[in-house]
């Protein structure tokens, strides 16, 4: 309805609430690696505490706001609240909670944490089809942990619906 009559709810549909800005890879498209960059002189780099992650969730949930990320420039896995920020904002009733990752340090533990905390969706950004191709492209990662890391979050989610499981490809001239 509100689309059709070009109207707008008075808040968000989506929040992003980082949970971290840091990086653990070097990827050829991305800002992270160009220290050049101000972005690299002006933002404080680190992880969300998960008091400040409380906050905004809480504010979220008074709201009604229904979706919310926890990931923007960062990998967010890096953060250890990660599943207990899922967790938590579960428990608030986000309705859906999602979040992108590289896939690197989505261990077995991990994968069962997100089942259990009850994720949304996952993004998994997966550049390159072949190894050799993978490797160019995401320096730093090994293409046969982040497939083995996959295989583990299918098999423990198991015949769950959750979380909904999405590739991300960036197309480049490495991986055209």
């Amino acid at each position: 309805v509100y689309p059709g009559k070009f109207k707008t709810w008075k808040y968000p549909l989506d929040v992003i609430a980082e949970a971290s800005n840091i990086c653990n890879l070097q990827c050829t498209m991305c800002f992270h690696t160009d220290d050049a960059l101000p972005i690299h002189k002006t933002t404080k780099v680190g992880f969300m505490e998960m008091d400040t992650f409380k906050k905004i969730v809480d504010e979220c949930a008074k709201l009604r706001i229904p979706s919310l990320k926890l990931n923007w420039r960062g990998e967010p896995m890096l953060n250890h609240h990660f599943t207990k920020m899922v967790q938590y904002a579960k428990s608030r009733g986000i309705l859906e909670v999602t979040s992108l990752t590289n896939g690197t340090l989505m261990d077995e533990q991990v994968c069962e944490e997100m089942v259990k905390a009850k994720l949304d969706q996952i993004v998994l950004s997966i550049d390159g089809f072949t190894k050799e191709t993978y490797e160019k492209i995401r320096k730093g990662a090994d293409y046969n942990v982040v497939i083995r890391n996959l295989k583990h979050l299918i098999a423990i989610r198991g015949k769950k619906k959750k979380p909904f499981i999405r590739l991300q490809y960036t197309e480049s001239d490495i991986n055209r």
